[in-house]
């Protein structure tokens, strides 16, 4: 586990886990998560992170569709989430201006 974590935040190619996620829920709300588990199944494996510890919270299993891998690093998502969320809107919204743009 602890190798998995390292590899996450030195954003190696070998990391499958803890990736930046969002969980978009039916009320139109975003949940930050990071994908824990993706073996190609209807569900990933999923953290919903508890702020500010980043790296507790409710490991559930969502379907695909809800969710959307983040290109953030595992070290700037997981530093907003342990500040309460500040900044996470900022490299959100940055997020979603490169997705419009490459649309």
């Amino acid at each position: 586990m602890l190798h998995t974590i390292t590899s996450a935040f030195l954003n190696t190619n070998e990391s499958t886990s803890f990736k930046p996620a969002l969980v978009h829920e039916s009320s139109g709300n975003m949940t930050p998560a990071y994908i824990i588990e993706d073996q190609g199944r209807p569900r990933i494996v999923v953290l919903l992170p508890w702020s500010p510890m980043a790296f507790s919270g409710a490991i559930k299993l969502i379907p695909r569709e809800q969710v959307r891998e983040l290109p953030l690093t595992l070290d700037e998502f997981s530093l907003s989430l342990s500040n309460y969320g500040l900044g996470l809107s900022d490299i959100l919204f940055g997020t979603q201006e490169d997705t419009k743009k490459s649309n």
